[in-house]
């Protein structure tokens, strides 16, 4: 029987199959990237990708914004803002509404918004 490891735990060049993925279906950010069970994958670098939400991420840090697990109205509500999918963010302030820098502007937002807006840090 094959060594089952953690996505986090192969090397870069090194290839493996996904068996798993999580406790709970697969966000649709999972599916577009094709980390389906039975899928193949090879980590391209070094870097672990640790999903996390923009409230998680720490003061002065920057990421780009993967996915929106919210409906219609909240992404639109984001867009008007200029956060969406693939728009790079940095922490201003993250005590009381998260405060985020993009595009040269800071823009304010709740903290509940933020838990459903996942980043990768950059």
């Amino acid at each position: 029987m094959a060594e089952t490891k953690r996505l986090s735990e192969l090397k870069p060049g090194e290839k493996g199959g996904v068996v798993k993925v999580g406790r709970r279906l697969p966000t649709a950010g999972f599916l577009d990237m094709g980390v389906i069970p039975n899928a193949e994958i090879e980590m391209e670098r070094g870097r672990q990708l640790v999903p996390m939400t923009l409230a998680q991420l720490s003061l002065g840090k920057t990421a780009t914004i993967v996915e929106i697990e919210g409906g219609r109205g909240l992404r639109q509500k984001l867009l008007l803002i200029g956060l969406f999918e693939g728009k790079a963010v940095r922490v201003v302030s993250n005590y009381g509404p998260i405060i985020v820098e993009v595009d040269r502007s800071l823009v304010a937002i709740g903290y509940g918004m933020a838990q459903k807006i996942q980043v990768e840090r950059c």
